[in-house]
């Protein structure tokens, strides 16, 4: 049996290695493949049922894809370099323009704060948000 309590690989690689041992039988239980690579049962159990690590499932919750993510900000940054500074309404209307292109609903009240936070290239491009 292999145990794994190295702190120093990844929690991911580490979630991979227990589910990869339990299902080649190198543990009898979850639990045991858990413990050995030191992260929660649950988390093992969790996606022998087909669970999504939360960084992925987080990308389904968001409004605009990965792609369109990244021509917004490049958008920001476009803006910005040309001497006008972003506001939160012309992001908020570029970002219901990219949604509209797919049927999409229109973003809500905050999602420029957030989107703003979730990429630290563009924080400082606003002045208060």
């Amino acid at each position: 049996m292999t145990e794994i309590r190295d702190q120093s690989i990844p929690r991911e690689e580490r979630v991979l290695l227990a589910v990869k041992a339990y299902q080649q039988g190198q543990f009898d239980s979850t639990h045991k493949a858990a413990t050995a690579y030191d992260i929660p049962h649950s988390t093992v159990s969790g996606r022998l049922r087909g669970a999504r690590p939360r960084r992925d499932a987080q990308m389904n919750n968001r409004k605009l894809t990965a792609t369109e993510e990244t021509a917004l900000v490049q958008w920001v940054l476009s803006m910005d370099e040309r001497g006008m500074p972003p506001t939160v309404v012309y992001t908020r209307r570029m970002a219901n323009l990219l949604l509209s292109e797919r049927g999409q609903e229109t973003v809500g009240e905050n999602w420029v704060r957030k989107f703003v936070g979730r990429h630290d290239e563009i924080k400082a491009k606003y002045s208060s948000i």
